[in-house]
């Protein structure tokens, strides 16, 4: 991915509610900006500052960052909904007019 420091993204400070091990509540904070809201039934997927993509889903909670979509979709089981969502999102924020394909299993 190209340097998002040097990139016209703007990058805000994004907050997610997470869980200890233990059920205790707490909040985890990072620069981002979101592919996909969290709406609570559909994850969240954002673009870290460092070009990571951090997956967050409300019930659970649920928080892990990937190093790229792929990588969530197959490790996280990111749905192919919200990974068609976010390369879209993606794609527009870095100008990026490479074809992308959403392969059916009809």
């Amino acid at each position: 991915m190209e340097d998002l420091a040097q990139s016209s993204i703007q990058f805000r400070r994004l907050e997610v509610t997470a869980e200890s091990d233990e059920g205790v509540p707490y909040t985890k904070a990072f620069q981002g900006v979101w592919l996909v809201e969290p709406d609570g039934y559909q994850v969240g997927v954002a673009l870290t500052a460092g070009g990571s993509i951090a997956v967050y889903g409300e019930t659970g909670p649920y928080f892990e960052v990937f190093d790229d979509i792929d990588d969530a979709e197959f490790k996280a089981g990111l749905d192919d909904h919200s990974a068609l969502q976010a390369r879209l999102a993606l794609a527009a924020l870095t100008g990026d007019r490479t074809p992308i394909v959403e392969e059916l299993d009809i």
